[in-house]
């Protein structure tokens, strides 16, 4: 028999395996579980495009946003200005990387 093959920590487990083919296999005779997965897998894939689309679309409104209101210049405190200087380099870096990963 076929559960003899299997060791015995992992028979529930192979058996259970078993009968979620049986299952898929009943619901799609053709593909059965491989029809399960493809399906997962395209939907995995158009998900990661949703988000990579919304990424982009973050990213421009964000430039857009930081082009059209620049923040208030306080007057007379220098180390403000630097360290406003340093934000805005970590966020022109920040939307780089993110570019760069699409």
């Amino acid at each position: 028999m076929m559960e003899q093959r299997v060791p015995r920590h992992l028979r529930a487990e192979a058996a259970e395996c078993i009968s979620y083919e049986a299952i898929a296999r009943v619901q799609d005779p053709v593909y059965g579980c491989v029809g399960i997965i493809t399906q997962l897998q395209q939907q995995i894939s158009h998900i990661h495009s949703e988000i990579m689309k919304t990424k982009g679309e973050m990213i421009a409104h964000h430039s857009a946003h930081s082009q059209h209101h620049p923040p208030p210049q306080p007057q007379g405190d220098p180390s403000w200005s630097i360290s406003l200087h340093q934000q805005q380099q970590d966020n022109s870096q920040s939307d780089e990387h993110l570019l760069a990963t699409r």
